[in-house]
C-alpha cells in the first residue's frame, strides 16, 4: 500500500512540473519608426508586484522567458529614450504565448534663447509656442535671460513662433 502511494505521489509531481512550462516571448519595437529595440528590459509580473522573470531583448528586438506557470500575467518593456509599455498575457501549459510591443519614444524638449536680431540681446517675456501639424501642443514665456523650455512634443517637425512686444513675429523650424 505504502509503495503505491508513492508511485501516486511521483507521478503527480512529475506531471504537474511538466505541465507549469509555459514560455512568454516576442519582439519589442518602436512604435513610430517599426525599428527592433536592442536592450529592453522585459519583465513577467504576476498580480500587483510578484516579478515572475526578467530578461532584455537581443539586438534584433527579441526576447524570451520560460518557465512560467499557466495563468494571468503582466508584460512590461521599458528601454532607454521610450515610454515603458504593458500589455497583459495568458500563459497556457506547454505553449508559447506571443507579446510584441510597440513603445513610443520619449516626449521631446524645444529649448531656445529668443534675442534681437540687431543687438543680439536677450528679449524677456516673449512668448514662445510649438505647433506640430498646425497644431498647438506647447507655450511659454522667456524668462530674464530670452531662455525657454517647452516640453512634452512628440518626435517629428515641428515650427516655433516667438512673439513679443514691439517685435515682428519670427518662426523656426524644429526636428525633435
Amino acid at each position: 500500500m505504502l509503495r503505491i502511494l508513492f508511485f501516486v505521489l511521483v507521478g503527480l509531481f512529475c506531471t504537474s512540473s511538466l505541465a507549469a512550462d509555459g514560455t512568454i516571448a516576442g519582439t519589442i519595437t518602436s512604435q513610430t519608426t517599426g525599428n527592433p529595440i536592442s536592450g529592453a528590459t522585459i519583465q513577467v509580473i504576476k498580480g500587483n508586484h510578484n516579478i515572475i522573470g526578467t530578461t532584455t531583448t537581443a539586438s534584433d528586438g527579441s526576447y524570451s522567458i520560460a518557465g512560467i506557470n499557466a495563468g494571468q500575467y503582466t508584460v512590461n518593456a521599458s528601454a532607454s529614450g521610450f515610454q515603458a509599455g504593458s500589455i497583459g498575457a495568458k500563459v497556457s501549459n506547454g505553449e508559447i504565448t506571443l507579446v510584441n510591443l510597440a513603445l513610443l519614444p520619449n516626449p521631446g524638449t524645444v529649448s531656445g534663447q529668443v534675442t534681437d536680431s540687431l543687438t543680439t540681446l536677450p528679449i524677456s517675456g516673449a512668448t514662445v509656442r510649438v505647433f506640430q501639424n498646425n497644431v498647438l501642443v506647447g507655450s511659454t514665456t522667456t524668462n530674464g535671460s530670452g531662455n525657454y523650455t517647452i516640453a512634452g512634443s512628440a518626435v517629428g517637425s515641428s515650427v516655433v513662433i516667438a512673439s513679443a512686444a514691439t517685435y515682428q513675429t519670427a518662426s523656426q523650424g524644429a526636428i525633435i
